[in-house]
């Protein structure tokens, strides 16, 4: 009797460790594609704010030209 217990004990154990990492490498997966996601966000603003001073610089030049 004392060896079916340990054996369930182990297999529950076992499954319970199963579980711990399947859902570590389920919250590790979403973590990396919301920060690829996060970086692309703040990637584009920076283009985007890039760009509108670029803009800026360049209607304050034709100012200074003409």
């Amino acid at each position: 009797m004392d060896y079916i217990k340990d054996t369930n004990g182990i297999i529950i154990y076992q499954n319970a460790i199963n579980d711990f990492v399947t859902y570590t490498i389920i919250m590790s997966v979403a973590l990396i594609i919301l920060e690829v996601g996060n970086f692309i966000v703040i990637t584009g603003r920076i283009v985007k704010r890039l760009k509108t001073t670029y803009d800026n610089f360049r209607l304050i030049e034709k100012f200074f030209i003409s």
